[in-house]
């Protein structure tokens, strides 16, 4: 359901995405992150490698929630991100 779900929001939200963002992405994964790693490794002294452990339940889920709407109005889609933002608390 998740890959599904990437598959439909990915071409709306994409372009807003950082492009050091590897996960779900056309193009991206684990070993093009694994790759970028390695150049950024060889040519500075120093790197942050960081992940946002329980991103859903630190912020108002009423905020995300109204923020999928301005961009997606499928009713079902919508239902599955709801979804997986309330199943995460």
């Amino acid at each position: 359901m998740h890959h599904a779900l990437c598959n439909v929001v990915q071409p709306i939200f994409g372009a807003t995405f950082v492009h050091d963002s590897y996960a779900c992405r056309p193009g991206k994964g684990t070993h093009a992150a694994i790759e970028r790693f390695s150049d950024f490794s060889r040519r500075y002294g120093y790197l942050l490698k960081a992940d946002i452990q329980k991103y859903f339940p630190s912020i108002d889920n009423q905020i995300i929630k109204s923020l999928f709407r301005r961009k997606i109005k499928n009713r079902q889609v919508l239902w599955l991100m709801d979804s997986t933002v309330d199943s995460s608390n």
